[in-house]
């Protein structure tokens, strides 16, 4: 649907990650490089590069910390299923039916540090006056502010 996402099924593509390797390697590049793909019909398209971390930073978790400090690292996902599970379970509720979001790790939650996990809700809250406000879905309201529709308002 139209918002943010809110479970990631990881997988691993060998080409995509030579293309990155060689994109980098052909301007010169020394820093971050974040890409986004959507994938039709066993083909991949790049959507988006970003010089930097985006969005997906929060799924890769120490391993983005570690990059700063190694050369030359090309970091992944680890392979695991992970999903926003708070508000998944608010707004899709018939998903705590279904075994992936069990199987799935939630990647606000981190045991060592809860603190984001428990003020999520202050976002959740934020999103749900959105959607009321100006009329339009709770999983649009997640992304009413990050994506331009071609109106200046």
């Amino acid at each position: 649907g139209i918002g943010a996402g809110i479970y990631y099924q990881p997988i691993q593509v060998p080409e995509l990650e030579e293309r990155i390797k060689k994109f980098g390697a052909s301007i010169n590049f020394h820093g971050q490089l974040s890409f986004d793909f959507i994938h039709k019909v066993d083909k991949y398209y790049v959507i988006e590069c970003n010089p930097r971390a985006t969005s997906g930073a929060h799924l890769l978790n120490q391993k983005l910390a570690n990059a700063f400090f190694e050369q030359n690292t090309f970091i992944q996902d680890d392979g695991i299923a992970k999903t926003i599970k708070l508000p998944l379970a608010l707004i899709k509720p018939k998903y705590l039916l279904d075994k992936l979001f069990y199987q799935a790790k939630d990647a606000i939650y981190d045991p060592k540090d809860i603190k984001p996990f428990l003020l999520q809700g202050f976002s959740i809250v934020e999103f749900f006056f959105l959607a009321l406000r100006k009329g339009i879905t709770f999983q649009q309201a997640t992304t009413y502010f990050i994506e331009w529709n071609g109106q200046l308002d």
